[in-house]
């Protein structure tokens, strides 16, 4: 039952009108950075996270800041102190002020923005052009928390321990049935990661009406020179002749032909065990920022 309700999965999803090239294509960078008191007396300190979100032509941006241990004592009034989050630019000429954060008795605040649900302050749009400067948590004026803003990094670019920068890109493209195979259908979905840690790789075949259950078909990447990469085997399973192929270097797995940022441009072809080709399209190119 299992195995078929995912199989009508997978062809409803095959069934969507994409483009005959990229189906989509997207990804992810964010830098993060400590909260520091200006005061050394202070016990204050803090985190942020500014994030740059893909897909298609589309940008999303989003700002989020924590603080705790902050002066939290009322005024004559009976209110709690009003601390407001400030970005700088590196050059210091320019800053946009996100408004009061959220804070409680206890001293913790909170301030959250997205550019998908919230318009932009003056000065903020776009978040990404305040890399390398500051941001800052202000009381009645004065700076009480600070922290510098790294870098953005592209998944192409040197990344180490420390950096405080990631970067994600992702992209699927539809494969194409041949003549010799007019029903079958598949998509090819491509992952790369790039933290402070390490790098992680990811690579997804999904067929369907490739074959009976229990045939062998192949997925080959083809550069142009000719020359041929097996990318994997899969089995095929249940009726509706679905295959399947995942591979993650988290897990431990090797992605061929020397990942997936060097198989971009070249052929692919999905075959039965006697060479017949199956599925045919591009292998995606993953943006570098």
């Amino acid at each position: 039952m299992r195995a078929a309700l995912a199989a009508a999965a997978l062809a409803a999803l095959l069934s969507l009108p994409l483009p005959p090239a990229a189906a989509a294509s997207g990804g992810t960078q964010v830098v993060r950075g400590r909260l520091l008191p200006t005061d050394d007396g202070s016990d204050a300190t803090g985190k942020f996270a500014v994030a740059v979100t893909t897909r298609g032509e589309r940008v999303k941006e989003a700002l989020a800041v924590d603080a705790w241990g902050l002066d939290a004592t009322k005024g004559d009034g009976g209110n709690l102190p009003s601390y407001r989050v400030f970005l700088v630019s590196a050059d210091g000429e320019t800053e946009a002020d996100f408004g009061e954060a959220f804070l409680s008795a206890r001293g913790r605040a909170k301030l959250r923005f997205s550019s998908a649900r919230q318009d932009y302050p003056e000065n903020a749009d776009p978040l990404a052009d305040f890399a390398g400067g500051r941001v800052e948590v202000r009381l009645e004026g004065d700076v009480v928390l600070e922290g510098d803003i790294p870098d953005f990094l592209g998944i192409d670019d040197e990344n180490g321990k420390g950096s405080g920068a990631a970067a994600r890109a992702w992209a699927s493209t539809r494969l194409r049935h041949t003549r010799d195979a007019k029903d079958a259908k598949g998509i090819l979905w491509c992952l790369y990661a790039s933290k402070p840690r390490g790098e992680v790789e990811a690579l997804d075949i999904e067929c369907l009406a490739v074959g009976d259950p229990g045939d062998e078909v192949t997925a080959v990447a083809i550069d142009d020179e000719g020359n041929e990469t097996e990318l994997g085997a899969m089995t095929v399973r249940t009726r509706y002749g679905v295959a399947v192929l995942r591979l993650s270097t988290k897990r431990g797995e090797e992605i061929p032909g020397g990942g997936v940022l060097a198989l971009a441009g070249q052929d692919v072809e999905v075959r039965a065990a006697d060479g017949t080709v199956l599925l045919t399209g591009v292998f995606p190119s993953l943006a570098a920022e």
